[in-house]
């Protein structure tokens, strides 16, 4: 969603992020991949045609130009227990139920960030 994607990026640049790409879909997430290198990756679990699953799938597996341990967090209405912990053995980073605040999101990144670099 357009509007949440905005959202999302107003409080990463206010958190200090200084690039961002932002993509539409998994597929587009894929392609962006080629050529740019994200220090982690917040999606939405239910994409088309390549949802997010199936984007942690190949991040994880190596099947894409970036680290497999890069960060992920999926925003997700799923409510599935199977499927949430389905996630969690690909290596989910963090999953945040919709709808999502900016505060929460705020405070995942820092966690990961602060988790990866030793903060």
């Amino acid at each position: 969603d357009a509007f949440v994607r905005e959202l999302i990026e107003k409080a990463l640049v206010d958190l200090g992020a200084q690039e961002l790409k932002s993509a539409s879909s998994g597929a587009e997430v894929l392609k962006e991949l080629e050529s740019f290198q994200p220090t982690i990756i917040i999606t939405d679990w239910k994409m088309q045609p390549i949802n997010g699953l199936e984007l942690l799938r190949k991040v994880r597996g190596n099947q894409t130009s970036i680290a497999p341990d890069t960060p992920i967090i999926f925003f997700t209405s799923v409510k599935n227990r199977q499927d949430k912990i389905q996630a969690n053995r690909l290596g989910l980073n963090k999953l945040l139920p919709k709808p999502v605040l900016p505060e929460s999101m705020v405070e995942a990144v820092l966690s990961i960030v602060e988790k990866k670099f030793h903060i």
